[in-house]
Order: structure tokens, then sequence, then C-alpha cells
């Protein structure tokens, strides 16, 4: 793994002094996103074919190209409290107590070019991230992992959610399902009722939920579905903060 991570590097950017990096990580996005995700939002620049969003500009994001030609392999935005709603509050109620007076960092928009998914280029993302994150001391990192439902496997949410259990905390009443995200027969889900439900493969499952599975993240809500682009959506809150280190909680 050395000689792979020394053959990348990592930079951090604001968008909005960056225009062409910006354009290079919407380029990979909309190849993710849209090519192979067949999302289709309004903000989608298919002329251009960018992944456009309205809070880029006010976000930094994280890009990790190759030493040798300059490729870009993967990218994420960072967004910090005071740069509008985060995506996850499109789709899960965050109103609990817990939720009150955190100052939240979310991760989003991760992307990574198919050749590079198993490789270091993850795991290059969320260290810089997690570091980038810890010097601002902010320390709750909030995630939506995305599951595509290909009519393949239905019970792929549960094989995920069973994978889940033993890697990630489970306080599943933290947060819930938007209506329009609801699936019911998830809404009192337990982990009783997952013992008889084989677990899904690592390598069915996306890098970034494979790299947040660790006792220091949280699954906050029963999944999340979103009938418009046909996902299982995962709500996870990671603690970044250093072993003995202050936390950004009230």
């Amino acid at each position: 793994m050395g000689s792979e991570l020394m053959s990348f590097e990592v930079a951090r950017f604001a968008a909005s002094d960056d225009l062409e990096a910006l354009r290079r990580c919407q380029r990979l996005r909309y190849r993710v996103y849209c090519e192979e995700l067949g999302f289709d939002p309004p903000d989608m620049d298919h002329v251009r074919r960018l992944d456009v969003q309205a809070n880029d500009p006010v976000c930094d994001l994280l890009m990790v190209t190759r030493k040798d030609d300059g490729e870009l392999a993967g990218t994420i935005r960072i967004q910090g409290p005071g740069a509008g709603p985060y995506y996850a509050e499109d789709e899960f109620v965050l109103d609990g107590a817990w939720w009150q007076g955190r100052q939240l960092v979310e991760g989003a928009r991760f992307a990574v070019s198919p050749a590079y998914r198993d490789g270091v280029v993850p795991l290059l993302l969320f260290r810089a991230f997690r570091d980038g994150c810890r010097e601002r001391r902010l320390t709750d990192l909030v995630s939506v992992v995305l599951i595509p439902d290909t009519g393949q496997d239905p019970q792929i949410p549960l094989r995920a959610l069973r994978w889940l259990i033993g890697r990630v905390e489970l306080e599943m009443d933290r947060a819930r399902p938007r209506p329009g995200y609801l699936y019911a027969p998830f809404a009192s889900l337990s982990p009783a009722d997952l013992a008889d439900v084989p677990p899904a493969a690592d390598r069915s499952l996306p890098p970034m939920l494979r790299m947040l599975a660790t006792p220091r993240s949280t699954l906050c809500s029963p999944p999340a579905y979103c009938r418009k682009f046909g996902t299982w959506n995962f709500l996870l809150v990671t603690d970044l903060a250093p072993r003995g280190g202050l936390r950004s909680a009230p």
C-alpha cells in the first residue's frame, strides 16, 4: 500500500477560489452520479456534463490526483456549519435533542473513479477530510451513503444493515426519514429482525460505507428510500475527534 499511496497527491481548495478545479470535480461527480447512478436533479448540467449544486460555491472540496499525469481519481465536498442546509436534511429529520447545538460537518458528493475504488483513494480522501476537520475542531461528520436499488437483490437494504451490525453503533432513533423518503416496513426495524438475514458481501457495498464502518460511526436512522432515483440512503455520524481530544458537542 505504501508505494500506491505515494502515487497520488491530495489537495483541498475553496470552490469559490478555483473554478477550474471545481469543474473537474463536478465532471467526475457527473460520471458517477448521473451516468452510473442515474441521478438527474434540476441543476444537473447535461450540456457541459457537470454535476452542479447550489451550495458548491460556499464549500471546500478535496481532490485526489495521480502524480504522474494529474488524472482526477476522487473527490468529496466538505460542508461546514453556516454553509446552508445539509444534504442529509433533504431526506432525514434531524430535530432530536442529540442534534441540538452540534457543529456538524458533512461529507457529500463522494465520487471515486471506478478504476480506483478498491485502492487507496477512498482512504486518502477520508484521512484528508478527517485531518482538516480536526484542525477546525469539527468532530461530528454526518454522511448519507447511497446504495442503488438495482432490482437484482430485493434484500439489499436489509443485507447492508446486517453487515453494519457489529461494525458501527446503532442509535436508529436519533433521526427519521422525511415522509417522502419513508419506507414504512423499516420504520420500527430492530437488529433482532435481521437475525436470519445474510450480510451483504463487502465488495457489493459502496466504498464510502466500507470506509465509515467503524465503531466510531453510528447509524442514526432506518434507511430512507429515494423513489425518484431508486437508492437506499443510510445516515451515519462519525466521531472524528482524536482519542482523548476535545469534541465539538455543546
